[in-house]
């Protein structure tokens, strides 16, 4: 029998994991947010070396933690936990993940750079250091990210990004006709987490314009496209966030962008796979104006 083709591995690994996200989705719980602090965000999911996973991976990870309760941040492979001395526990079920490469970079299971390519080849499975005893003792240190509490440090970092913002109004929004994002008077928001969120959130936004990562920002013809470009933004501001101590807390998050983004996923599973490497990518593009650093457009 012939492997199956990279498209049915694609396809496969994407509804399992889209499966779980629903699931949760169907609770009322986004996985990229902490269910028990909503001023805390999630610290990215890290590999056996420390490096974080990215796009996808980081979803699947962090859905998997809240399911089963782990706190360790650290997910390795069989294979990587037998090579730091320790063994998975009798019983244990690993969490399936995916071979992920961003066009200039990857990660395979056993942690090791590979040809650059740009699809998603293969699935794998991974632990968390909780299911693996034996293990050095710094994988069992839960590091979850502190909550942010410089402002002013923050909005400095964000005011780096060259995008143009206007304060006023009872709405946050990007308008990509006029390159503008729009917000509303810092005092219109409950704290400087909310506000930064819902900040990073709309910068999300601002980096599909057609000069930067151009994605389709006409989504609003379409419930679809609108739920799609959504679900990039706030994961954007969830993979950004967990590196900042910013919990995704946007101005206008509620429960009507859980349905939409549960009608999306019913009718395409692949569209989260899609959603995440989106995010993934608009995170990277701000990370290097946060980071102090000048973005180049994409190639």
């Amino acid at each position: 029998m012939s492997p199956p083709s990279p498209a049915a591995a694609r396809g496969s690994i994407a509804a399992r994991v889209t499966a779980n996200i629903i699931d949760a989705l169907n609770n009322g719980v986004r996985p990229w947010v902490q269910p028990w602090d909503s001023a805390t965000a999630l610290g990215l999911p890290l590999r056996a070396n420390g490096v974080a996973y990215k796009g996808i991976n980081v979803i699947a990870l962090w859905a998997a933690a809240q399911t089963h309760g782990y706190k360790s941040r650290h997910w390795l492979t069989f294979k990587q936990a037998l090579a730091l001395g320790g063994a998975v526990r009798r019983g244990e079920r690993g969490q399936p993940i995916v071979f992920y490469s961003d066009g200039t970079s990857a990660e395979d299971g056993e942690g090791d750079a590979t040809t650059p390519r740009r699809a998603v080849l293969r699935s794998y499975v991974v632990f968390s250091a909780d299911q693996i005893g034996g293990l050095p003792v710094h994988f069992y240190t839960p590091t979850i990210t502190p909550p942010a509490d410089n402002e002013a440090e923050l909005a400095a970092r964000f005011a780096r990004v060259p995008a143009l913002v206007e304060y006023g109004g009872a709405r946050a929004c990007y308008n990509p006709v006029t390159d503008t994002i729009h917000l509303p008077p810092r005092h219109s928001f409950v704290s400087a987490a909310q506000f930064l969120s819902t900040y990073l959130h709309e910068l999300g936004h601002w980096t599909g314009h057609a000069t930067r990562l151009a994605r389709d920002l006409q989504p609003r013809a379409s419930l679809a496209a609108y739920a799609r470009e959504e679900l990039t933004a706030e994961l954007c501001s969830a993979f950004l966030g967990a590196e900042l101590g910013l919990a995704v807390d946007h101005f206008e998050c509620h429960a009507s962008y859980i349905d939409s983004w549960l009608k999306l996923l019913d009718r395409d599973p692949g569209a989260l796979l899609t959603a995440a490497g989106h995010a993934q990518r608009a995170a990277d593009y701000l990370r290097s104006f946060l980071d102090g650093a000048a973005a180049s457009p994409p190639t």
